[in-house]
């Protein structure tokens, strides 16, 4: 219960303040009148109400938002949730949020690892493949020179051209190292 600019009592909890042709109510609702006795009949009809208040447009509104469950009893009288039943509703649900962003972070943390254990692994093959045709070429391969001045340029070794979708389906490629650190490779027919 408050008094406003009319000095009128208002019971509505969520009535804040008025003035002339205005009533303010909680979250910047308000209601504007064209006469001062649009008001005072308004007053007398919602807001001054013991027990009517909460047929108020404006308190079903703030009782009831669209985004909340209604609170309502079995015969459909609005009940006003208490702030500290709110502040208790509105605590657990940012802490349900804030475990969902933990949560998250931690998924993200634990991709952007796989990602980083992908692309290393993506590298090292590389690396490996570099090594193994470096190390066929220097065993099998000739020496390879410029024509025209004869300066050694490396070593050459050609690769005959395959299909590797035919190769992968046809054959099965099987390595190890021996005792001596080379590699034994083996190419078995499926």
């Amino acid at each position: 219960m408050s008094m406003g600019y009319s000095n009128r009592v208002w019971k509505c909890p969520f009535f804040r303040w008025d003035k002339r042709e205005e009533i303010h109510c909680e979250d910047g609702h308000a209601k504007v009148f064209q006469h001062q006795r649009e008001l005072a009949a308004w007053a007398r009809e919602h807001c001054g109400k013991e027990t009517g208040w909460e047929a108020c447009p404006i308190a079903q509104t703030l009782l009831c938002p669209k985004d909340e469950t209604n609170h309502h009893d079995e015969k459909g009288a609005h009940h006003m949730e208490r702030n500290v039943d709110k502040i208790k509703r509105l605590e657990k649900e940012l802490g349900r949020w804030q475990k969902k962003v933990r949560d998250q972070r931690k998924e993200l943390e634990r991709l952007r690892q796989a990602e980083e254990d992908a692309r290393q692994a993506v590298l090292g093959t590389g690396r490996l493949l570099d090594g193994i045709l470096t190390a066929l070429a220097l065993h099998l391969g000739e020496r390879a020179e410029d024509p025209d001045t004869g300066e050694a340029l490396g070593w050459r070794l050609t690769v005959p051209g395959f299909d590797l979708a035919e190769t992968e389906e046809k054959y099965e490629v099987r390595a190890r190292r021996d005792s001596g650190g080379g590699y034994v490779v083996g190419v078995l027919e499926k």
